[in-house]
């Protein structure tokens, strides 16, 4: 194998890791905060794990750089869609919980503070 086919089959074979690793994070993800630092983990500009794939593209030859670029780009489509469907589902089950949640009694009387605080 030639380093140009070396570098093909790694960016596959890293994509393809990286998929199984993003969903599980995404789905393991307790609140937004958690969600966001997961998408950052694979998508970040300086240290995200796809942009360690991406710098593998300056060994892949001309002629197969549009079909990887295609690849990644799907891939990076599929992290962005999901993250989404995720964020989505996490505000669903937020809104739930709130309208299910135990309604505030507006015919309890209100909380007076009593005196108040001496300078």
């Amino acid at each position: 194998m030639t380093a140009s086919a070396d570098a093909v089959t790694a960016i596959e074979d890293g994509l393809a890791a990286l998929g199984t690793r993003y969903r599980d994070a995404f789905a393991e993800a307790a609140d937004e905060q958690a969600l966001r630092d997961a998408q950052a983990a694979v998508l970040g500009k300086k240290k995200g794990e796809l942009t360690r794939v991406m710098a593998l593209m300056r060994d892949v030859p001309k002629e197969a750089r549009p079909d990887v670029g295609a690849k990644v780009n799907a891939f990076k489509q599929g992290v962005q869609e999901a993250f989404q469907a995720r964020l989505q589902a996490m505000e669903r089950e937020a809104r739930d919980a709130d309208l299910n949640a135990r309604p505030f009694d507006l015919s309890l009387p209100g909380r007076l503070e009593l005196g108040r605080g001496h300078l």
